[in-house]
């Protein structure tokens, strides 16, 4: 087409024919334009398109991340309802100075993990590589970007919430160990186990760590706390992003 109108250009430049040579030229510039215009929308239809299908496929991931990310807060709730549970039944023993041999078990777990607590949480690793990857610009909704980063900082908070709590208690472990020690049943291989021995009157008449046990106990359940409101805020996350994707069309 271009190439046509080329030759009527020239054709009315030889015949001195200005004022049609100027229709000509101009009718070969918007078609140009038009083009350049066409060409535009198309690339921007087509980017569209892929930008679509990359946040499609984000969505699937970020599902798969809170799959992970349930299940290992799942167990971060369980080991923390134990912790309480153990935390209680000793603090009772100790004010009551009577251990029934059926909580000698649970006594003896807490002696051995009173200072474990859940320093480690599954990432949210596909909302981390898109920050790396300069792609939060593909979320479509500040809500879900605010979602996102509430729900990072919750998991970030819970964290350090929990080194604090263990940093203290190594602090303080004199506290135990002035009562307990500890033996290594088959050091160095898949069986081998600890074993505390302890002076169990000698700790029942000790308030100070009477005092320490109700307070790990209040840690504790303010911990398990933090981590169901986290499940209910993930679980939640999930439920939307998943009825997210099944409303997506691709261009």
């Amino acid at each position: 087409m271009l190439t046509f109108f080329r030759k009527i250009r020239q054709k009315l430049l030889s015949q001195n024919r200005v004022t049609r040579y100027l229709v000509y030229a101009i009718g070969e510039i918007l078609l140009v334009v038009i083009g350049i215009l066409i060409a535009l929308q198309v690339n921007n239809w087509n980017e569209q398109r892929k930008a679509a299908i990359r946040w499609k496929t984000y969505q699937k991931r970020f599902i798969e991340d809170f799959e992970v990310i349930l299940e290992d807060t799942e167990n971060s709730i369980l080991g923390n309802e134990k912790n309480l549970r153990n935390s209680i039944l000793v603090k009772n023993a100790l004010e009551s100075k009577y251990l029934p041999d059926s909580s000698i078990i649970n006594f003896e777990t807490y002696l051995g993990q009173y200072h474990q607590y859940y320093m480690t949480m599954a990432p949210l690793s596909t909302y981390e590589e898109m920050i790396s990857a300069g792609e939060l610009n593909l979320i479509p909704s500040s809500k879900i970007r605010d979602a996102f980063s509430g729900l990072s900082g919750y998991r970030s908070f819970i964290i350090e919430v929990n080194k604090a709590y263990h940093d203290a208690e190594i602090m303080k472990t004199s506290e135990f160990q002035r009562y307990v020690r500890y033996t290594i049943l088959n050091p160095g291989t898949d069986s081998s186990k600890v074993i505390p021995s302890y002076d169990f009157n000698s700790m029942a008449g000790d308030s100070v760590l009477i005092n320490k046990v109700s307070r790990q106990s209040v840690a504790w359940n303010s911990i398990l706390g933090m981590f169901k409101g986290y499940k209910m805020y993930v679980s939640a996350f999930r439920d939307s992003i998943q009825l997210n994707i099944e409303k997506i069309e691709i261009p």
